[in-house]
């Protein structure tokens, strides 16, 4: 083996590993687990469509969840907390915010504007929240729902 044909050897494994090194250190965004937004309509939807109080608190920082829990059910929660009752609900994620920057993987807070659209009692209801997002060690969790900023 000629001198040349050695370097050209450690250069090949060098650059394998080097590339191995690059590609581990980069996350995809399923091993940063759920967005803020994604996190926020599972707390909606299991409080609204699936009417499970116990599912929605685990998406809840400890002050929310001692707030809801103190209700014992999802409808009085929807009834006394949120001032906002559907029978069945469609909730969408505002998308006239689509200007504004991502959030950033090291960011530590956010704010989710949601819309729904539903019926409750053979009504058509719409309402908007904004929902306030706190990431902790095991994710991000609802930290405070605020009310439609341009209801009447």
């Amino acid at each position: 083996m000629s001198p040349f044909q050695n370097h050209a050897h450690y250069l090949k494994i060098f650059i394998l590993i080097f590339s191995f090194s690059l590609f581990g250190c980069n996350q995809s965004a399923s091993d940063l687990g759920p967005t803020p937004e994604e996190v926020a309509i599972e707390f909606f939807e299991a409080l609204y469509n699936q009417k499970d109080l116990d599912k929605a608190v685990t998406y809840t920082t400890p002050k929310i969840k001692r707030i809801m829990l103190h209700y014992k059910t999802a409808s009085a929660v929807q009834r006394h907390v949120l001032n906002m009752k559907y029978d069945q609900v469609v909730i969408e994620i505002d998308k006239t915010g689509r200007g504004q920057p991502l959030i950033e993987k090291t960011a530590k807070s956010a704010k989710v504007t949601l819309f729904f659209s539903g019926h409750y009692d053979g009504r058509k209801m719409k309402d908007l929240k904004t929902v306030e997002m706190t990431k902790q060690a095991d994710g991000w969790k609802v930290k405070k729902i605020k009310s439609d900023p341009y209801a009447s």
